[in-house]
């Protein structure tokens, strides 16, 4: 088979078409019917470039912000649903631009294997000095980790994991109000103004919902963090939200997969994380990229699929 046509089969099927329908399809479009097993082997072609792009070097910028979360998706092996743990980086570049710095498969979410994901990050060149906050969840000793690793920067927690923690600890007729009194904190115009917001929240919940107010009171301090930066930031560093969105590409294209081997579901994994890559490249955090929203996101989304393929047959 020609190489190039086993380098669009590779693409095809990491861009969400399965292998049956394209075995199904090919004897249409091609003229002769495509196996499902030499869809599956033609992904060897590209799968070095693309698992490559995941440990690239980190040197070429200065990342100040991070975000890092866990995640699981389940995929189908050898007829049977498992749970495949993964962890996720992200970072603000000096251009305030995003980009995907780790997906870790087959690693849980625990302090000892963050410390290793932060000792890869360092050893592709990450500058320790130039990271100046990270938003993360609420994983018990991840906050003394991060502090010890990165002594310059401050940690903050995200504030959609810390709201629904307290949610479902208060009583189920006072969560509506809760998170109204929650969200005026969360949305305050000053870090001064969400304390005075808490303090109402506190007062008007101390009696029946307590477990939920120390919820939140217990990691004050570090909900409040985005404050210290600039204020075009603090929508973007209030939560771990750039993860979120990692993970849900990721879940959405490991489902479509009949069965994922090792190898395949790294090389989907990084295929993935370069299409949100070549996307967040064309806009910075800090404004809105009005001439991608004129060109419509069909357009783009076509453009970016483009830029990934490029990067892997070329």
């Amino acid at each position: 088979m020609d190489p190039r046509l086993k380098e669009d089969l590779a693409v095809l099927h990491l861009a969400g078409i399965s292998t049956r329908l394209m075995a199904m399809l090919s004897r249409r479009i091609l003229g002769v019917q495509v196996s499902a097993d030499t869809v599956s082997k033609s992904l060897s072609v590209i799968e070095h470039k693309a698992t490559q792009w995941l440990t690239r070097p980190l040197n070429e910028q200065k990342y100040w912000a991070l975000f890092i979360d866990g995640t699981n998706f389940r995929i189908q092996r050898r007829g049977s649903t498992e749970k495949e743990p993964s962890l996720v980086v992200v970072g603000i570049d000096a251009r305030n631009r995003m980009s995907i710095l780790a997906v870790e498969p087959g690693t849980k979410d625990n302090v000892d294997t963050w410390r290793g994901v932060f000792s890869e990050l360092i050893k592709r060149g990450l500058d320790v000095s130039s990271v100046r906050i990270v938003v993360m969840d609420g994983l018990p000793g991840l906050e003394n980790l991060f502090s010890e690793i990165f002594p310059k920067s401050v940690t903050a927690r995200c504030w959609v994991h810390a709201l629904r923690n307290a949610l479902a600890k208060a009583p189920a007729r006072l969560r509506d109000a809760f998170k109204l009194l929650a969200q005026e904190v969360m949305y305050a115009s000053s870090e001064n103004q969400a304390r005075v917001a808490f303090e109402k929240l506190k007062i008007t919940m101390r009696q029946d919902a307590q477990r939920s107010v120390y919820c939140l009171e217990k990691d004050l301090d570090s909900l409040l963090v985005h404050y210290r930066f600039d204020k075009k930031f603090w929508r973007t560093l209030r939560t771990t939200n750039p993860i979120e969105r990692v993970n849900k590409e990721l879940k959405r294209r490991v489902k479509s997969m009949e069965t994922l081997g090792e190898r395949t579901l790294e090389t989907l994994i990084a295929f993935t994380a370069m299409r949100l890559e070549f996307n967040w490249q064309n806009k910075a955090v800090d404004k809105i990229n009005v001439e991608n929203l004129l060109n419509g996101r069909k357009e783009f989304q076509t453009n970016q699929v483009e830029s990934v393929v490029d990067s892997l047959v070329h």
